[in-house]
């Protein structure tokens, strides 16, 4: 049984209650979509590669912070809902599946764009929450797993993106999904200083922004499910193939 629980949207007054309609998660996948072209074109096409002479662009560095909190947060609120939904252990599973088939092809193309090893890519950094989270719906009375899932999170943190940084701001967007209040929001507004310092510039704080100014869109473009994952994998990899032909690599 899981241990997590997500009050009704609707009819709820218990506290300060802040909502995030469903139409507004989809619309911060979108913005997140694309921050995260502008950052990965800056980066490996106009400042990427091998090529010295290569320049970037501040603005798009700065535009392109907001895509890891905002795919953070939407993850974390979607990964409740499938916890807190029918068989939540087989639907986390093969969420845990998807994320790390798609995180291994991106990985093929993210190396040589990046031209370095570490850390794994953020699809990676998804799959180890959904794993942490797992261990916690299987077994939700046993210390030894959350001595596990810790563990976890400590020994494998350093190899994904973002590190335990990135972990904890979807954790405490579970925090925030599972309430829905202004208090369990304060987490995540902790996580995202957090990311500030380790990014080295306060634009990802603009995510807070962002997120307030969308929460109660009414309508958004039609769900793509799989999004992500799918999207995600094939864009590097037809980054790759551009830096190729641009020459990047020679």
């Amino acid at each position: 049984m899981a241990t997590l629980s997500i009050p009704a949207r609707t009819g709820e007054h218990s506290g300060r209650r802040l909502q995030v309609t469903d139409a507004a998660l989809e619309w911060l996948k979108w913005i997140g979509v694309a921050a995260m072209i502008l950052d990965h074109v800056n980066w490996f096409l106009l400042a990427g590669g091998r090529d010295p002479q290569a320049t970037s662009h501040a603005w798009m560095n700065d535009v392109g912070r907001l895509a890891f909190p905002l795919f953070a947060f939407c993850f974390g609120v979607n990964l409740v809902r499938v916890i807190e939904g029918p068989n939540p252990d087989v639907r986390v599973r093969r969420m845990f599946r998807r994320l790390l088939f798609a995180g291994i092809v991106a990985q093929c193309a993210y190396w040589p764009l990046r031209d370095y090893f570490w850390p794994l890519n953020v699809l990676w950094t998804f799959a180890l929450a959904a794993g942490i989270a797992l261990l916690w719906v299987r077994w939700p009375q046993s210390n030894l797993m959350r001595l596990a899932a810790f563990a976890l999170f400590v020994v494998a943190g350093i190899a994904v993106e973002y590190w335990w940084f990135g972990l904890a701001l979807v954790f405490a967007a579970m925090v925030y999904a599972s309430h829905r209040t202004l208090a369990s929001a304060l987490p995540f507004a902790a996580g995202i200083v957090a990311l500030c310092l380790v990014n080295g510039t306060l634009f990802a704080g603009a995510t807070l922004a962002v997120i307030a100014l969308l929460a109660g869109a009414q309508w958004a473009p039609r769900r793509i499910p799989g999004l992500l994952h799918v999207f995600y994998a094939a864009h590097l990899w037809l980054l790759l193939a551009v830096a190729l032909v641009l020459g990047r690599f020679v």
